[in-house]
């Protein structure tokens, strides 16, 4: 489990997690895990937008890292489809 603001509430094979940027976090796992062969598992907790009862809708992404041992989790909101901010979210993340 992670926090928006990156801290890590709870954590097995996560080394450290990194806010890099307005929604970008970049997670870097033990080094015993091949991250050429692992695939990341990652969801928003809640909806995922900011605010009790927000209409907006949140979205993960999971993307590559040019670091060792790592990879990066990108959280966005999405305004009807209209645009796409990014913003900081606690989200759930495993790597199997």
């Amino acid at each position: 489990m992670v926090d928006a603001d990156g801290t890590v509430v709870r954590s097995q094979n996560i080394v450290s997690v990194t806010i890099h940027g307005t929604s970008d976090y970049v997670i870097t796992v033990d080094p015993s895990i091949d991250m050429g062969s692992a695939v990341p598992i990652a969801v928003l907790r809640g909806n995922g937008a900011p605010g009790a009862g927000s209409p907006l809708r949140g979205k993960l992404f999971i993307n590559p890292s040019v670091r060792p041992n790592s990879f990066v989790v990108s959280t966005r909101v999405d305004h009807d489809g209209d645009a796409v901010t990014d913003v900081l979210m606690p989200f759930n993340v495993i790597v199997p």
